[in-house]
């Protein structure tokens, strides 16, 4: 779902969702808004 604010993370998140291991970190860290 998309942020009612900028997000700097934004690209970093596409990236991440595009490798596995990243998007994993990135659930335990909280990048993901699912």
């Amino acid at each position: 779902a998309p942020v009612p604010y900028p997000d700097p993370l934004e690209p970093k998140r596409e990236v991440c969702e595009l490798n596995p291991n990243c998007d994993e970190l990135a659930d335990h860290i909280g990048f993901q808004e699912a």
